[in-house]
């Protein structure tokens, strides 16, 4: 048998400067998250692992229930859940500097699934409130322009050729 014993960690000793702790709401008092993306463990008195995960790059931490299963949690929804009120119940948490490893309280907002697409990729890149697409987004325009062209312009010049005479 191993003499190796873990140090149980106290949370006032591990706490860094202007982080604060709150419960995990789904975790039965288990776990608990920091302003700053850490996640503790009240059972264990251990930092749980935080690691990107392989496909989407969001940082994820296993948890147990209690019941000997492990669920890997996204560590930024747990943050959101815990810290930031939701009184319109957006379903999405988006990171406000796009970067998927800073789950820091003040870098992440409620949104919704559109609100989160407009950040990816820029706001109002595809309409304004007209639905038509703003001049200073003339990349999109072209692209969308030179798309509609490779498809219809063909077709109507089999209905109206271009190059008609006419009698006069």
């Amino acid at each position: 048998m191993s003499d190796y014993a873990a140090k149980r960690l106290v949370l006032s000793e591990i706490t860094l400067e202007n982080e604060i702790w709150k419960e995990i709401p789904q975790s039965n008092g288990l776990f608990q998250v920091s302003s700053l993306g850490r996640v503790f463990s009240n059972v264990s008195k251990h930092l749980l692992s935080l690691k990107p995960h392989k496909t989407y790059g969001y940082v994820i931490t296993p948890m147990g229930n209690g019941k000997g299963n492990r669920v890997g949690y996204r560590v930024h929804r747990l943050v959101a859940e815990a810290f930031i009120a939701n009184p319109h119940n957006k379903k999405e948490v988006n990171h406000k500097n796009k970067d998927r490893a800073d789950n820091r309280v003040e870098n992440l907002e409620w949104n919704t699934g559109w609100e989160n697409t407009q950040h990816k990729y820029g706001y109002d890149v595809w309409h304004n409130s007209q639905g038509r697409i703003k001049p200073t987004h003339d990349s999109v325009a072209r692209r969308r322009v030179e798309g509609f062209s490779k498809v219809i312009i063909p077709m109507i010049n089999k209905l109206v050729p271009l190059n008609y005479e006419t009698n006069g």
